[in-house]
């Protein structure tokens, strides 16, 4: 059963979600077998199905702050993958650790600035609750791995 609402997240069918949410028994925060232990919600972020992400935000069995093997949280994946309207949807949930840092000390902020996605950069620039000097692990902040990127 949690394999199938793994894969519908994955997939994003939003009506087999549904359906299989109305199951109270389902381990919703089930993680998949490969290296990387991803959540249901963190493969609804990942894949940019915003419907899927709203409907599990309102089911409250759903630890939106469970991170995978890396340490990587929903939220920082779909900072990482550029879904800025998922971005806007979790920056606005209070339950959200808007600078929970990966097992590298990379945070979502970081990943951003990383990869280029100015409109998610913007918004959490504007967010007063985002660390943006947070370095990495390695010592290099957000502002160093834009520059070193050619993220003008």
């Amino acid at each position: 059963m949690e394999e199938k609402l793994w894969k519908a997240c994955e997939d994003g069918k939003v009506e087999e979600v549904q359906t299989l949410l109305q199951n109270s028994q389902i381990n919703i925060n089930w993680q998949d077998n490969s290296e990387w232990k991803r959540t249901p919600f963190y493969m609804a972020c990942r894949n940019g199905h915003i419907e899927i992400v709203k409907i599990l935000l309102n089911d409250r069995r759903v630890d939106i702050n469970k991170v995978n093997s890396n340490g990587a949280t929903s939220f920082y994946i779909a900072c990482e993958k550029g879904h800025i309207e998922i971005v806007k949807l979790l920056s606005n949930d209070n339950r959200i650790d808007i600078n929970k840092a990966d097992n590298d000390g990379a945070t979502p902020f970081y990943v951003a600035c990383q990869n280029g996605h100015i409109e998610i950069v913007k918004l959490l620039l504007n967010d007063p609750r985002v660390d943006i000097n947070k370095a990495k692990n390695t010592g290099a902040t957000p502002f160093y791995i834009a520059c070193h990127n050619g993220q003008i």
